[in-house]
């Protein structure tokens, strides 16, 4: 009896005081944000959809004037607007008579909805382009450096080989020299 009272108090004990990883998830914030964006990522939790509606409306008015013109005698001048609206005037002898007919509006409304899916999955998502963009930036900045790098090692490699070339050149005509002094000294 003793034993089994022994292996229970030992169960609760490591069950109560083992290691839950949900709670150590949620008492550190950093970890809790990074499984809160997985799960958005993931598309677990859908709930702050957005609708954006645009609307533009788009005032026409168009004008339709009535125009007649008579022949008048060259000594006639008249310029005049009348209440109406209508203009009278003289221009080459011809007398204008321009009058409003009527003036069509035409209203014209553009709507466009926007659906946003998720807001918040949004702005996860644009971190995440956003690291990709500066991770893709810095590679671009650390190849033009290595290329830089590059250069400058070919021409220390070609300073190198002109050297060793030149070295090589003075000791072959060294030994050419000795050799046909020699040559001649025994002859």
């Amino acid at each position: 009896m003793n034993k089994i009272y022994l292996l229970v108090v030992l169960g609760l004990t490591i069950l109560t005081s083992s290691c839950n990883p949900i709670k150590r998830v949620l008492k550190d914030p950093v970890k809790t944000q990074v499984m809160a964006d997985e799960i958005i990522r993931r598309g677990f939790c859908i709930n702050d959809t957005i609708i954006q509606s645009n609307t533009e409306i788009v005032i026409i008015d168009s004008i339709v004037y009535l125009l007649d013109t008579f022949d008048m005698s060259p000594y006639c001048y008249i310029d005049t607007i009348l209440s109406s609206g209508t203009r009278i005037v003289v221009v080459d002898n011809q007398l204008i008579v321009k009058e409003k007919q009527k003036i069509i509006t035409k209203v014209i409304t553009n709507t466009e909805t926007n659906y946003i899916r998720d807001k918040a999955l949004e702005i996860i998502l644009n971190k995440d382009i956003q690291a990709v963009k500066d991770s893709l930036n810095q590679s671009r900045a650390n190849v033009l450096i290595l290329k830089d790098m590059n250069g400058e090692l070919h021409k220390k490699l070609n300073k190198i080989k002109l050297f060793v070339i030149g070295f090589l050149t003075v000791l072959v005509i060294f030994f050419l020299g000795r050799l046909y002094f020699k040559l001649t000294s025994v002859l």
